[in-house]
């Protein structure tokens, strides 16, 4: 029984530091908190230094969600998605 609360925590782990490297891939800062804040999981900063929370979900299991459910996504004539804003 223990060995499935290390998975998911590994799991977990795995999702909040592969999000932190792709912020930072994308120029952020980023850190996670390891799971000691509860509305959030990790904090990251853009080039001006406008902090931001970010909640990351992970799963072991195939998972597929429709991100346009909640909002507008948009992808410009370079390939790039930009959120335009809430859902339709």
């Amino acid at each position: 029984m223990r060995d499935i609360g290390r998975s998911n925590h590994l799991i977990k782990s795995i999702g909040e530091f592969s999000t932190c490297a792709e912020l930072a891939r994308r120029g952020y800062i980023a850190t996670p908190f390891a799971g000691n804040v509860p509305e959030f999981d990790l904090v990251y900063t853009d080039s001006k230094f406008k902090a931001r929370n970010l909640q990351v979900k992970a799963t072991r299991t195939r998972w597929q969600f429709n991100a346009e459910r909640y909002n507008q996504i948009k992808q410009n004539d370079d390939g790039v998605q930009e959120v335009a804003g809430g859902a339709k």
